[in-house]
């Protein structure tokens, strides 16, 4: 038997997702412009793994991390240069990110939504029943 809130927890699990992905996105953004020293591994994006459980809700299985290399900037009198005079910059790219923030935030949006109408079908059958 399906639970009377199992919608409920549906779109509950899809905003507490989304919520994540955006905040991820956030801390991506942040980070952007970052550098560092050579040898080092400069900020890598992070993003969120998602699977669909059993009960149809959504759940965050891993926080994940782009493998790519940034970008090589040629800027020799930077302190965190190499010998060749380039700074190894971070992988994040603002314009995926800003995307995917678009993204994130109408998903959000739809599991609100349905959030909402959720729970005013359930306070008219309440109120049918009352």
């Amino acid at each position: 038997m399906t639970s009377p809130f199992s919608a409920l927890d549906l779109s509950g699990s899809g905003l507490t997702a989304q919520r994540l992905r955006m905040g991820l996105i956030a801390a991506n953004l942040a980070n952007a412009s970052s550098a560092t020293t050579p040898g080092a591994t400069p900020y890598q994006a992070e993003f969120p793994v998602f699977a669909t459980e059993a009960n149809g809700q959504v759940a965050v299985v891993a926080i994940a991390h782009d493998p790519t290399p940034g970008p090589l900037r040629y800027e020799p009198g930077n302190p965190l240069a190499n010998a060749q005079g380039e700074v190894r910059l971070s992988n994040v790219n603002p314009i995926q990110q800003l995307t995917d923030l678009v993204e994130a935030t109408r998903s959000y949006q739809a599991n609100a939504t349905a959030l909402m109408d959720t729970k005013t079908v359930d306070l008219a059958a309440i109120n049918i029943l009352g």
